[in-house]
């Protein structure tokens, strides 16, 4: 009972200081509300201010890539409510986009939603070339990253996975042989199939298989004795680049 007569006179308390402490919590709101917005308006001005730096930078990576024509940009808006209010969140109170226009004269549009699966990579590889320093993901997985491109620009790719290779694991799918004589460790893959089963074999190459390989890769079918030259020279030259790396 005693304890129930405490309890009670607290809540008759609550209640006799109700308006008080409503003007109280109402003026630590307004408070927090100001710290808030102050703090989202200034990682808005960084995003704004980050995402020119960003979308220079990569553009200038895409140029390298074989990808002149395409044009990159981040959009940074304001989310809002319902009533055009502010709307904040834990990331801040922006909505930030990547868009990109493969072609000149078309409209810039979402990458997630116009991209192919050549262009996304080569975009990631992009993107990720200038954030390596900082970016905490360890494994990258590049698929078609060669689709469309040959000669300098394969070679462009092939350079920039090895840089990229400093700070992550990379696990790359590739037809191209500038782009697999880079590897630290190359895989064959294979389908095979008969009238029941079809199965995909995986086999380690070194030594003469990896550059057979090679060979295979630039010449066809049939392997001569200048494509095996070919790929001799490009493990030496992948070697001397991985030695600067």
């Amino acid at each position: 009972v005693l304890n129930y007569l405490e309890q009670a006179k607290s809540e008759l308390a609550e209640i006799e200081d109700s308006d008080a402490a409503c003007v109280a919590l109402t003026a630590e709101l307004e408070k927090e509300q100001t710290v808030l917005r102050g703090l989202a308006d200034e990682l808005s001005a960084r995003r704004e201010e980050t995402a020119i730096a960003l979308q220079t930078s990569i553009m200038g990576e895409l140029s390298d890539l074989d990808m002149q024509k395409m044009r990159f940009s981040v959009q940074v808006q304001p989310l809002e409510q319902a009533d055009g209010t502010p709307k904040y969140t834990q990331l801040g109170c922006d909505h930030v986009e990547f868009l990109i226009s493969s072609n000149p004269g078309e409209a810039l549009k979402p990458l997630a939603k116009i991209a192919s699966g050549g262009e996304m990579s080569r975009i990631m590889l992009a993107i990720k070339s200038i954030l390596a320093g900082s970016d905490l993901v360890e494994t990258l997985i590049f698929d078609e990253i060669d689709t469309g491109v040959s000669g300098r620009a394969a070679q462009k790719i092939a350079e920039k996975i090895c840089m990229l290779a400093r700070d992550h694991q990379i696990l790359c799918i590739t037809h191209l042989a500038q782009i697999a004589s880079m590897a630290d460790i190359h895989f064959l893959i294979e389908k095979t199939s008969d009238d029941l089963h079809t199965r995909t074999t995986v086999t380690p190459l070194d030594g003469g298989k990896r550059k057979a390989e090679l060979a295979r890769i630039i010449g066809g079918v049939k392997i001569t004795e200048l494509t095996l030259q070919t790929a001799q020279e490009m493990l030496d030259m992948a070697e001397s680049l991985k030695e600067r790396r």
